[in-house]
């Protein structure tokens, strides 16, 4: 799955994106971010988030193009702030890109992908020590499922979370843990990240980077 991800840039290319699939093992399904958000957002998430007691943040990098798809759809969150992700020997470190406001209810997280877990648990670090025992929610446009959550129930399978919000759930298949997602503005601009996901998912890696190509050039 190729999330096309950045507004009004990308979204022409949807067609082209399908023609991956003449290159890929498994199939490549293309999804626009403006289609995950519209099957993210619902009333209760909208809610909670326009609450002023609400700390919103979102997570970068990709945290700038999902909260300009919110915008475009919905009510802009009441406190919103940008958390950044590095990565260290022993996993994953976030740091808020400013100050943060005290007088705090509850945290929204928001991510497009919540795969493995590792970036959420390390903003969910980060805002425990802001707001010792305040919930803390999670909200992202696609969710892999390895069979533990139920988010109708609010029962998230990420430990440390009260409840969540997805757009789109997934399972692994294909015979690999995940399956096969990024978004297209990640494999255009990091050539290690675009090299791992051809030798992962490409069959024929000259033809499934040509199409990649022609995209670059479209920016």
């Amino acid at each position: 799955m190729i999330i096309i991800d950045q507004p009004n840039k990308y979204e022409d290319s949807f067609r082209r994106v399908q023609q991956l699939n003449r290159y890929s093992q498994p199939v490549i399904q293309p999804i626009t971010g403006r289609r995950l958000m519209s099957q993210l957002l619902c009333p209760s998430l909208i809610e909670l988030a326009c609450s002023p007691k609400t700390l919103t943040v979102f997570v970068l990098n990709a945290g700038k193009d999902v909260q300009s798809f919110w915008l475009d759809q919905a009510s802009s969150p009441a406190n919103t702030f940008f958390a950044t992700i590095e990565k260290k020997s022993w996993g994953k470190k976030a740091s808020y890109t400013n100050t943060p406001p005290e007088d705090i209810g509850q945290i929204l997280i928001v991510d497009d992908v919540v795969a493995s877990g590792e970036t959420a648990s390390a903003v969910l670090s980060l805002v425990d020590r802001t707001y010792p025992e305040k919930p803390c929610y999670f909200a992202t446009w696609i969710y892999l499922d390895t069979g533990q959550a139920n988010l109708k129930e609010n029962d998230t399978g990420l430990s440390g979370f009260d409840g969540g919000w997805c757009g789109l759930a997934v399972r692994p298949s294909y015979g690999f843990s995940r399956p096969p997602i990024n978004s297209l503005s990640t494999l255009l601009a990091k050539p290690m990240i675009r090299q791992d996901y051809v030798g992962k998912y490409a069959k024929n890696a000259r033809g499934f980077n040509q199409i990649l190509n022609s995209l670059e050039r479209k920016e």
